[in-house]
C-alpha cells in the first residue's frame, strides 16, 4: 500500500493546464500592446470548447513562485533573447507549473517578444505573439501548417485546427 501510494504520488502529480489566467501586458510595448491583446483574443474566440478565458491588464509584472494562473509578456530586445536562448529566436516563454496534492494545479509563464524584430520579420511579431502564448497554455511544437510550428515560414499565421486539438487534448478534452 505505501509503495502504491508513493508511486501515485509521483505519477498522479503532472502538468494539468488550466483555462483560466491573469494576464499582465508590459507596458513597454507601446503602441503593439494592441497586438498582443488581439493574440490572446485570438486565443479565446478560436478555442470554441472550453475556451480559455484571459483577464488581461496593462501592467509591467514579472512572475515567480508568489503568482498563481498568471501569463506575463514582455518585450525584450533580440540580443537578451539570443542571451537567454542561445538563438535568434523571435520569443520565448519561461512557463513553471506545479501540481500540490491537496491544493490543485499551479502554473505561471513569463513570455518574451523580440521589441526590435529586424524589418524582413516585423510580419511574424503577431504569429510569434500567438505561437508564445501557446507555450504559455502548456502546447509544444508540432507540424508545419500551425502556429505552434518552430519555424516561422512553415508556421501557421493563425492558430489553427491541430493547435485547438492540442489544446483540448491536454486538458482532457
Amino acid at each position: 500500500i505505501v509503495l502504491l501510494a508513493a508511486g501515485c504520488l509521483m505519477g498522479c502529480m503532472q502538468d494539468r493546464p488550466i483555462e483560466n489566467y491573469t494576464v499582465y501586458i508590459d507596458p513597454a510595448f507601446g503602441d503593439r500592446t494592441v497586438d498582443v491583446v488581439n493574440a490572446f483574443d485570438d486565443w479565446a474566440t478560436k478555442v470554441q470548447w472550453h475556451s480559455p478565458h484571459f483577464d488581461i491588464t496593462v501592467f509591467n509584472l514579472v512572475c515567480d513562485n508568489s503568482c498563481t494562473n498568471v501569463i506575463t509578456v514582455h518585450p525584450e530586445t533580440m540580443a537578451q533573447i539570443a542571451n537567454h536562448q542561445g538563438t535568434d529566436d523571435l520569443g520565448y516563454t519561461m512557463r513553471t507549473w506545479t501540481d500540490r496534492a491537496f491544493n490543485g494545479n499551479n502554473e505561471w509563464s513569463n513570455v518574451f517578444i523580440a521589441s526590435d524584430m529586424p524589418a524582413r520579420e516585423q510580419q511574424y511579431f503577431v504569429q510569434t505573439v500567438r505561437h508564445e502564448i501557446g507555450h504559455a497554455l502548456a502546447l509544444q511544437h508540432t507540424g508545419c501548417n500551425t502556429v505552434m510550428h518552430f519555424d516561422a515560414n512553415c508556421a501557421s499565421p493563425e492558430i489553427s485546427e491541430g493547435d485547438i486539438e492540442q489544446y483540448e487534448s491536454l486538458r482532457g478534452y
